[in-house]
């Protein structure tokens, strides 16, 4: 997957995974094809959720802010 004027192998993945649990243990690692709410795009990939939950969208992009993510490493979605 090319994000971040690289190319992203496992190894870069599982590295920033890690990273992020080491700051945050309810962190959890998904492949997009396992979920609905990704089915609307044809690629698949893994993705790095926060693991909190939101009562809105307003409030998850507030969490995104706070901990200083920026658009690109942090999107609201309804897995539901």
């Amino acid at each position: 997957m090319e994000a971040e004027g690289k190319t992203w192998n496992y190894h870069d993945i599982l590295a920033q995974f890690i990273t992020m649990h080491n700051k945050n243990s309810n962190v959890l690692l998904i492949w997009s094809g396992d979920w609905p709410a990704y089915s609307s795009n044809s690629d698949k990939y893994y993705v790095i959720l926060a693991g909190e939950g939101f009562d809105s969208t307003d409030e998850a992009w507030n969490w995104c802010k706070a901990n200083n993510y920026g658009p690109n490493d942090c999107m609201p979605i309804d897995l539901q």
